[in-house]
């Protein structure tokens, strides 16, 4: 019984999922929508006659569509035979892969199948739940719609953040976060699951994640920390969040606790590592506005947001 109801509820999302694309995109001439689940994703592939539309003015529509499925442009693959459209997509939305096909279409399906882009992994429990995160943000975005501010909405959601720290127990998900994360990913460094389980017995590192809960849902494992344990500071040489969950203060939470315990240890404070890459623009806008320029600040100077509980 137990296995019909999950397969039930798959296919529920499944029709969600499809019936949202199928009217958003009813002017693109949606020939297909096929919903794959891999070892390390959600596959969505849409077959449109109109990729213009799907595209938008300067990229627009796109954009849009990927905000209202809460997913990364960097996410997306854009696959067109038109160079004109391609070339539209690499000006205006550079984070979304756009591969040149082939010029003779017999190639297509060699060439597809050669794509880095869908290859498997470590089954993950966030993979399993990633139809049902589609679904659970579209109820997040029309709930947000009720209230005045943005404010009262967040603080309706009643956010718990749950922290872990040195905890070997989900090393498959961390080493995927640090594989596809790069938005909001202060170093573009993928680690191992052997690397991280290394820093996790190193006395001198620290390993934090975190996974979110809010009255729609449990959003999984969203953030992972690498941290160098100084006396006088904490170091953190990697800070990578999912961009699903960015802008509700569960980023300013996760470093909070950070601060929180680093201060419970005697440092004073806790400094981060930043190199700037093509995609991690919003990890950039955080850093500078949480640790400003010199990237550090006092451990005791910053606060959980009143609207998140850390667990």
């Amino acid at each position: 019984m137990a296995t019909e109801k999950k397969f039930v509820h798959k296919a529920i999302n499944d029709f969600e999922v499809k019936h949202f694309l199928e009217t958003k995109l009813e002017r693109a001439g949606v020939s297909s929508i096929t919903i794959q689940r891999t070892p390390i994703a959600t596959r969505i592939t849409l077959e449109v006659q109109k990729p213009g539309i799907v595209v938008g003015k300067r990229g627009t529509a796109i954009d849009e569509l990927a905000a209202e499925l809460n997913i990364g442009l960097d996410s997306m693959v854009f696959l067109d035979d038109s160079q004109l459209n391609r070339e539209n997509v690499r000006a205006f939305l550079p984070e979304v892969e756009t591969p040149d096909l082939p010029t003779d279409p017999k190639e297509y399906t060699k060439f597809l199948h050669a794509l880095p882009y869908f290859q498997g992994g470590a089954i993950t429990d966030e993979d399993k739940m990633r139809g049902n995160l589609y679904v659970t943000e579209r109820l997040r975005t029309e709930a947000a719609k009720q209230y005045e501010t943005r404010e009262e909405f967040l603080k309706s959601l009643g956010t718990e953040v749950h922290f872990f720290e040195d905890d070997a127990s989900s090393l498959a998900r961390l080493a995927q976060l640090t594989e596809k994360t790069n938005q909001f990913n202060v170093k573009k460094r993928p680690f191992s699951e052997g690397e991280i389980r290394e820093y996790i017995d190193r006395t001198d590192c620290a390993v934090f994640y975190a996974k979110a809960i809010d009255q729609f849902g449990d959003q999984g494992i969203i953030a992972f920390a690498l941290v160098r344990k100084g006396v006088d500071e904490w170091h953190i040489e990697s800070l990578l969040m999912s961009c699903r969950v960015i802008g509700r203060g569960i980023e300013e939470a996760f470093v909070a606790e950070i601060a929180r315990r680093a201060r419970a240890a005697g440092a004073e404070r806790v400094s981060v590592t930043f190199e700037p890459s093509e995609k991690n623009e919003p990890a950039r806008a955080f850093v500078d506005r949480f640790f400003g320029s010199e990237r550090s600040l006092v451990a005791k100077s910053v606060e959980v947001p009143d609207w998140i509980t850390v667990v």
